[in-house]
């Protein structure tokens, strides 16, 4: 059976602002003295470096199961 993806989304969000509330003693509230949209930039950017770090991460597995693939590979007769 298939995840339903919404609920889990739902269940996640509700995940953080429990951390929030245990946190903070408060869920995110309007009017809070904090700029909303400068923090979802902020975690914009965040999620961009987390993104990158794992592209990067996978190139290099990528790179090494390549080099480890040629290395495993029988020389063609061209190449002795």
């Amino acid at each position: 059976m298939r995840a339903d993806i919404a609920k889990l989304v739902q269940s996640d969000i509700e995940q953080r602002a429990c951390v929030g509330e245990r946190k903070y003693g408060v869920r995110l509230q309007p009017n809070n003295g904090r700029d909303a949209l400068v923090d979802a930039y902020q975690e914009a950017l965040d999620l961009c470096m987390y993104l990158r770090q794992a592209i990067e991460e996978r190139a290099e597995t990528v790179v090494e199961n390549c080099h480890i693939a040629q290395q495993a590979k029988p020389k063609s007769r061209e190449e002795e």
